[in-house]
């Protein structure tokens, strides 16, 4: 395995990562946000990485973009990272289910991140936000995670998203169980940002009340 001498600089060809399950090929500017992207993007493709408990998707990705440089940017740290992959069970628990862990903060901060990087932080109408939370309502893929959407847990959105998002109905909604981030805050967020996580993937296996299914077929159909 190898790792960066300076994470702070931008290695040849940007912060890039391959995910050879999707054939998808990843960037962001930065590589905890690109961190963020991988780990949504498997979530939503359901792919688990099975590899030693001492070794971190973040290593992972950094080796890759190391064997992708100069190996003057990098240097030698401990073995090969050896790791097979699978497909896990979607989550479908709506309420009280499983909870889906700490990092659920990060991955919402880190998807508006990604989306003002990619320049698709763009809202829709209060209209299409109520239509969209009615309709997260009724997902199966929704579920309350631990503390969800505690008040601890509103101001780095707020502060990342630029503004604070509210709508009628923010009380029933919870955790999105294929994104794994909040919905309350992206509800108001244009399709466009969306469509990353999803590449590779074939829309129309998702379950027929997942809350972005219609929009995100449209916009393919469409490009």
């Amino acid at each position: 395995m190898r790792v960066l001498k300076n994470k702070n600089a931008v290695p040849p060809g940007g912060w890039r990562f391959f995910v050879k399950e999707t054939e998808a090929d990843l960037d962001s500017g930065n590589f905890d946000s690109l961190v963020s992207l991988v780990s949504s993007h498997m979530s939503v493709n359901n792919i688990v990485l099975d590899m030693p408990k001492e070794i971190t998707l973040g290593m992972m990705i950094e080796d890759q973009i190391c064997q992708n440089a100069p190996l003057s940017l990098s240097r030698e740290f401990g073995s090969a990272i050896q790791y097979t992959s699978r497909k896990r069970k979607p989550v479908k628990n709506y309420g009280l289910g499983p909870r889906l862990g700490s990092n659920t903060l990060q991955r919402t901060v880190g998807f508006i991140q990604n989306a003002r990087k990619f320049g698709t932080l763009r809202f829709v109408s209060q209209e299409l936000a109520l239509e969209r939370a009615f309709k997260a309502i009724e997902d199966p893929s929704m579920v309350r995670n631990k503390g969800c959407y505690s008040c601890s847990d509103i101001g780095p959105i707020s502060q990342a998203i630029g503004k604070k998002m509210t709508c009628p109905v923010d009380g029933e909604l919870h955790t999105c169980g294929i994104l794994r981030v909040y919905i309350r805050p992206l509800i108001h967020v244009d399709i466009k940002a969306f469509q990353p996580y999803f590449i590779g993937m074939d829309l129309t296996k998702l379950d027929d009340k997942f809350w972005l299914k219609d929009e995100l077929i449209k916009l393919g159909e469409n490009q």
